[in-house]
């Protein structure tokens, strides 16, 4: 009889806990408990009339409450270890306080913005012609151009011809000077020469900066 008791209890006490429920809204994963660095990782807060939720702390990053009920969580750190989250529960003027069963990895996502060159945003062998025919540099977001009157661009840009000192120059995408220099150098490619864009930093138009990787290209026929 005693054990059946504290069965009960003990279920009884996980059964409160698991009235109220956080659920991630703007979850980028089949997986439902993973949560993002440097985005606003948005959840859903389910309760029973009865009970009311305060005081949500994580274990690492920070918490803001929103207007519309829910709380976004921000994680600024890769980390190995899972996010827990603590709050304080409401019932009948008693206050407990619960950890959250579940945890929550931590990721970085995935970066989907890309440079693009001409009509290249991968480097290797690359048309000297298509390269030379429309050369601007551009940001492209998951498909989409980006407006560079929103955004910037830098980069260090490495250029040698065959046979040639390389010849090396920072470019800035609102330096009106730099781009003509730039274009000029893209007019001169030829068959052989190699061209590297390298700490490739892209500025978004909320202002975050995005650093990208290296792209090289070898100019072919």
């Amino acid at each position: 009889m005693k054990y059946y008791l504290l069965f009960i209890s003990c279920f009884f006490a996980l059964n409160v806990n698991a009235q109220v429920k956080f659920s991630l809204e703007n979850n980028k994963s089949k997986s439902a408990n993973v949560v993002y660095i440097g985005e606003p990782n948005i959840f859903k807060i389910t309760t029973p009339q009865e009970i009311s939720v305060s005081n949500i702390i994580p274990s690492q990053g920070n918490i803001r409450m929103n207007s519309d009920g829910t709380f976004s969580l921000y994680v600024h750190d890769a980390s190995d270890k899972p996010v827990e989250l603590k709050f304080t529960q409401s019932k009948n003027g008693v206050e407990t306080e619960v950890i959250y069963p579940t945890k929550y990895l931590v990721k970085k996502m995935a970066d989907l913005y890309q440079l693009k060159i001409g009509e290249f945003t991968t480097g290797g062998l690359a048309s000297s012609e298509k390269l030379r025919s429309n050369h601007r540099v551009s940001v492209q977001f998951e498909g989409r151009i980006i407006d560079l009157k929103d955004g910037e661009v830098k980069c260090t840009i490495l250029y040698q011809a065959v046979k040639k000192d390389p010849v090396e120059l920072n470019y800035y995408s609102k330096d009106l000077e730099g781009t003509k220099y730039f274009n000029s150098i893209m007019n001169k490619l030829q068959e052989g020469d190699r061209i590297f864009f390298e700490q490739i930093k892209i500025t978004n138009e909320k202002g975050a900066v995005i650093e990208l990787a290296n792209i090289n290209f070898k100019l072919i026929k």
